[in-house]
């Protein structure tokens, strides 16, 4: 494995006057790949900055698990649940009566009624200022959407807050509550499991049942994650999905409209003993039904609700999606994500799909595009295959807000992707192009190498967390993104704690990432800023930037010290 022929070395020492360490070259062992490598330390006399970010990072106070719930109706303005119609542009708390104490976020279906124009919702924690919307709706529609949202409080209440850009009435039924309990982990899947075109029209009493268990594991499901969308509509009515162990709740998963083909996102609660889904159809229509994902037993997990969402791609301020155009979306993050997809300025009707991009697209949709609309749905894709793709079947501008993420414990969320909101076109559906620089995702990186060393010399381990995680993968994907290595700015350093001390190693070069662990233990300059003994937390990152199949990698190492 090669070793850098050139290296940058950089020392801030305890004193504040710093001194500066001049270049050393360093002879490679073998090979010729150039590769750079630099280290710093800075001590702080004063308290640490926060992470300086164009989008505000996710709260650390609210990392915890996710539970589905069995479906409740929390609003319904038309019988004063939750208060008299809302007013055009001014915000709204809504008490969740069914959400306890300590959580922090929750999923709900969110229904506009009545509006009296064309407008959108937007539904937020309460305290982030968030703009981005939620539910894009028509004059006198029914209009739904899930969406997944921190929580806030009035009082002794937890709740959301909804502003509408028109007059309507508001229905909201809770699905979801992330509590500490992180039970479940979303898994992929992408399956047609029923089209009433093709397969025939509903059951008796109105009651479509489709068997998901062969998603599973073990014959173990938690819940399951599908798009439901009804077409060739007739008439006035609802859809309701919901497991067929259960009763049927009084909730409504998407509403009928003569004409209007809709979907969304739904997401059920599964008892142990009975994988069944119920799918109950009041009105006349045709019904089609697509698996996205299932949630299956981890206790690992943690979810971050993203306050205010991210927005990850708005081709408004590029160009539209093409037509069979296949796009990739910079995510930040290989974790599971809860997002808000709009379509606007369509050429046409058509349809629009998220999907892992490694995976492929499997034939599904996620919302309906309709021409002279905009129209949104939730969607939860994991990001772990390849990152996140769309395609669609017709020309469309493309928005993405992420809502929310689904991790493992210890690894880091997207605080910004910094990268521009167009994203990355990958080619049509049959023709990638690779000639475009790509930024893979980030990879967190073993911290043993480092922890074997100080151990030999009787210090702590590092141990690193959500703070020292996100830094990480933010500068590595910020140098990938410049194609260029360099030190972060001081203060954003600092931010990685509240202590005034931290400490950072960067290299870059290579054509993988696995000699950077060992070239900064063999620097003594870096393995100095290893085995400094006020630094007690600590995460590495990676990130590939790829251009026509030509990959460099950028490595970077944050250290923080412990109150």
């Amino acid at each position: 494995m090669s070793r850098p022929d050139r290296m940058i070395l950089r020392l801030l020492p305890r004193s504040r006057s710093a001194r500066r360490v001049e270049p050393v070259p360093c002879r490679a062992r073998s090979g010729s790949v150039s590769v750079l490598l630099a280290g710093a330390l800075t001590l702080l006399a004063v308290a640490a900055l926060p992470i300086a970010s164009s989008a505000p990072a996710t709260a650390a106070t609210t990392w915890s698990g996710f539970e589905y719930v069995d479906p409740v109706r929390q609003v319904d303005t038309r019988r004063g649940l939750g208060g008299d119609r809302l007013t055009a542009d001014v915000e709204r708390f809504l008490p969740l009566a069914a959400v306890p104490a300590g959580v922090a976020a929750v999923t709900v279906n969110v229904t506009v009624v009545d509006a009296d124009g064309d407008g959108h919702l937007v539904v937020t924690d309460c305290a982030s200022g968030a703009d981005s919307s939620a539910v894009n709706f028509a004059r006198s529609r029914v209009t739904p959407n899930q969406v997944t949202v921190g929580v806030g409080t009035n009082g002794p209440a937890t709740g959301i807050c909804v502003t509408a850009s028109r007059s309507s009435h508001l229905v909201v039924d809770l699905f979801g509550v992330a509590t500490g309990l992180g039970d479940a982990a979303f898994v992929p899947r992408s399956a047609r499991e029923l089209d009433t075109r093709s397969d025939g029209g509903a059951g008796s009493d109105g009651v479509l049942v489709l068997d998901v268990a062969r998603h599973g594991v073990g014959g173990t499901l938690m819940a399951w994650s599908g798009t439901v969308t009804v077409t060739d509509v007739l008439s006035t009515g609802f859809v309701t999905v919901f497991p067929c162990a259960l009763p049927r709740p009084e909730v409504s998963s998407l509403n009928l409209a003569p004409g209007v083909t809709t979907a969304n996102q739904v997401t059920v609660r599964l008892p142990s003993t009975d994988a069944r889904v119920c799918v109950y159809v009041d009105g006349q229509t045709q019904i089609v039904v697509d698996t996205n994902g299932v949630w299956l037993p981890d206790t690992d997990q943690t979810f971050s609700p993203s306050s205010p969402p991210v927005r990850i791609i708005d081709t408004r301020h590029g160009g539209p999606l093409s037509r069979d155009e296949v796009r990739r979306l910079h995510t930040g993050t290989d974790a599971v994500l809860f997002m808000n997809v709009t379509a606007t300025r369509a050429d046409g009707n058509g349809w629009l799909a998220l999907f892992p991009c490694g995976a492929g697209y499997g034939g599904t949709s996620t919302l309906n595009v309709r021409h002279g609309e905009d129209v949104s749905s939730a969607a939860i894709v994991s990001a772990a295959d390849g990152g996140v793709c769309v395609t669609g079947s017709v020309g469309t501008h493309v928005v993405v807000d992420v809502f929310g993420v689904q991790h493992r414990r210890g690894t880091a969320v997207p605080t910004d992707t910094g990268v521009p909101l167009g994203g990355h076109t990958m080619g049509s559906v049959l023709h990638a192009d690779s000639s475009a620089p790509l930024i893979g995702r980030c990879r967190l990186g073993s911290m043993d190498p480092f922890n074997h060393l100080r151990g030999s010399v009787g210090l702590p381990a590092l141990v690193g967390d959500h703070r020292t995680d996100a830094f990480a993968c933010e500068w590595a994907t910020e140098m990938a993104r410049a194609d260029r290595m360099s030190h972060s700015v001081p203060h954003r350093r600092a931010g990685v704690d509240a202590c005034g001390v931290n400490g950072e190693n960067v290299a870059a070069g290579g054509s993988d990432w696995a000699w950077m662990a060992d070239a900064w233990i063999a620097s003594t300059t870096h393995r100095d800023v290893i085995l400094h003994d006020l630094l007690h937390r600590g995460s590495v990152a990676y990130v590939e930037r790829s251009v026509a199949g030509r990959s460099t990698w950028f490595g970077v190492m944050i250290f923080g010290g412990s109150c």
